[in-house]
């Protein structure tokens, strides 16, 4: 019985001599080894990544803002389209780009000295020219 309790020591103990062998040898330590440079570029990577999602993050708020404002630009520029054929629209075009006054109206103008003398319109110098 004695031989066999020795036996028994004898092999558990190659058993844990080859098992701490294995376990720790070369090969094992180089999978831990490249495990962890894995684990150390995913992880940089991942740092990468999200970078680079704050900065595209960034660039579709600053586009969206661009969006809206030329959404109103383009809002602005069909009322002004729709406009363009009423009666006020070319009322103040002729007034402000081609200088006309309408009937019975005056036009005030600053002289070079500063005074300020006022034309009627055509309608009624020439009817002034015609009552003389």
């Amino acid at each position: 019985m004695k031989k066999k309790k020795n036996d028994k020591k004898k092999n558990s103990k190659q058993f844990n001599d080859k098992f701490k062998k294995r376990f720790f040898s070369v090969k094992t330590g180089l999978l831990i080894a490249l495990t962890l440079v894995i684990v150390l570029c995913a992880g940089i990577a991942s740092v990468r990544l999200s970078r680079q999602a704050r900065q595209y993050e960034k660039q579709i708020d600053e586009l969206s803002t661009e969006v809206s404002k030329i959404k109103k630009e383009n809002s602005a520029l069909e009322e002004e389209k729709d406009n363009i054929d009423s009666e006020e629209f070319k009322e103040s075009v002729a007034r402000e780009r081609l200088g006309m006054v309408g009937k019975d109206e005056y036009v005030l103008e600053q002289s070079e000295e500063g005074e300020t003398s006022s034309e009627a319109t055509t309608e009624e110098a020439e009817e002034k020219s015609t009552e003389k």
